[in-house]
């Protein structure tokens, strides 16, 4: 039985994202396969090619190369687990967390607590975290990120950000550079706590400790208004007066 020609629909089908299939120029490029050795090992390929017709204008077959990538499939998956990985890590934890540009602010990696806040990738960090069209350095609070990319040191400082909702909340920023393989800061990481409760406290403490101020100051003018009362008593009289403790 005779074969069946090869169709155009038969190479398209082949095509991964970055294939390239130019049937008026005649070739193709950039399409993955898997082909067996004896053994029967799999081998990950990439071929690239020239497409045959017949007289007729028919694909009859190609001419090909086969490129083994075996080793780039190797390094593929083990970026693959290595971000699975960093993945993992970073949504374990409870508080935002998440990388900046430098040079744009925009937000590039976040966890699931970042993103509850609004802080998701793509979006400028001062817009959602302060609700400004600014960045921080230019209304007059103190810029991790500007910091960060001045002194190539990590950075810590308390800001209100806003959440979700619109209330303020005090924070902790903590900043740390990434930098290039010059050696110039690209971008930064930041994580920040919530430390609103305990300025809330340390707010209620202070009141506190200020109205036991006042009460010692005002028991204290007492105490000297009523020394000097006696001691004018003592001082005009024209008569002894003596002072006795009820217990003696």
């Amino acid at each position: 039985e005779d074969e069946e020609p090869l169709q155009e629909a038969d190479l398209s089908n082949m095509l991964e994202e970055d294939s390239v299939l130019d049937l008026e120029k005649e070739f193709f490029r950039n399409i993955d396969n898997t082909y067996l050795s004896k053994d029967g090992t799999r081998i990950p390929v990439v071929l690239s090619g020239s497409i045959m017709r017949d007289d007729d204008g028919e694909i009859q077959g190609t001419v090909c190369v086969a490129e083994n990538i075996t080793l780039r499939k190797q390094a593929e998956e083990q970026i693959k687990q290595q971000n699975t990985f960093l993945s993992s890590i970073l949504e374990s934890l409870t508080h935002p967390f998440y990388v900046i540009d430098v040079h744009d602010y925009t937000i590039k990696m976040a966890n699931s607590a970042a993103r509850a806040q609004g802080l998701s990738e793509g979006e400028i960090c001062f817009s959602i975290s302060h609700n400004s069209d600014k960045p921080c350095k230019e209304v007059g609070i103190d810029c991790p990120v500007h910091q960060i990319a001045e002194t190539k040191e990590p950075v810590a400082v308390e800001h209100v950000h806003y959440d979700e909702n619109g209330e303020p909340r005090n924070v902790e920023v903590h900043g740390y550079p990434i930098f290039d393989s010059s050696g110039n800061v690209i971008q930064i990481i930041e994580y920040c706590l919530d430390v609103t409760e305990r300025k809330q406290a340390e707010e209620e403490l202070r009141k506190y400790r200020d109205h036991l101020e006042e009460l010692v100051t005002e028991r204290t003018k007492a105490l000297r208004e009523s020394e000097e009362m006696y001691r004018i008593i003592f001082e005009t009289t024209g008569t002894a007066a003596v002072m006795v403790e009820a217990d003696t």
